[in-house]
């Protein structure tokens, strides 16, 4: 139900406002929570709609229903972040090679190193899903570190084996 509302707010905005003969589009974010799953008092249930509607703009999709992974102070995200900085020191991350192809001669011509993060209790997640929280949290750095000293590592071996590809990694 509270989706199908948000849908209608949303749709009824879509519309442009006139105000003193200025016409006004409207843009909306809605974050949406359930007592008592998301809380049990209005103040943490505000701060948590407000969470909810960040995401919805960060994800331009309208709304959005709360959930602990977008809360940066929730206990999954903060535990996250020290996984996240025991991966990077106990070689949990690693690293797929896409390929770049020549289009005019189908030859690969070079490889992008993409990180991914082969977590003990989650299993692989995606850069998406640990790359902002590093971002956020000061850990891209050594992060970026790893990558690059790993995708040089990797090159190296490719040139021992005359395998001559150039490699490259996005930086944030």
């Amino acid at each position: 139900r509270a989706t199908t509302t948000a849908r209608e707010i949303l749709k009824v905005l879509e519309e442009p406002f006139v105000l003193e003969g200025l016409k006004l589009d409207i843009q909306a974010s809605i974050g949406i929570v359930f007592f008592p799953e998301h809380g049990d008092n209005a103040n943490i249930l505000m701060q948590r709609a407000d969470i909810a509607m960040y995401a919805a703009k960060a994800r331009k999709s309208g709304y959005a229903i709360y959930a602990s992974e977008q809360d940066q102070n929730s206990p999954y995200r903060l535990a996250l972040v020290g996984d996240l900085r025991h991966a990077i020191v106990n070689d949990q991350l690693f690293l797929l090679y896409q390929p770049k192809i020549e289009l005019q001669t189908g030859q690969i011509i070079g490889v992008e190193a993409l990180v991914r993060w082969r977590h003990p209790r989650l299993g692989i997640l995606q850069p998406d899903q640990f790359v902002p929280l590093a971002e956020k949290t000061g850990l891209i750095m050594p992060l970026t570190l790893w990558v690059l000293h790993e995708a040089l590592r990797q090159c190296q071996k490719w040139h021992q084996a005359d395998i001559k590809l150039s490699v490259a990694a996005n930086i944030s």
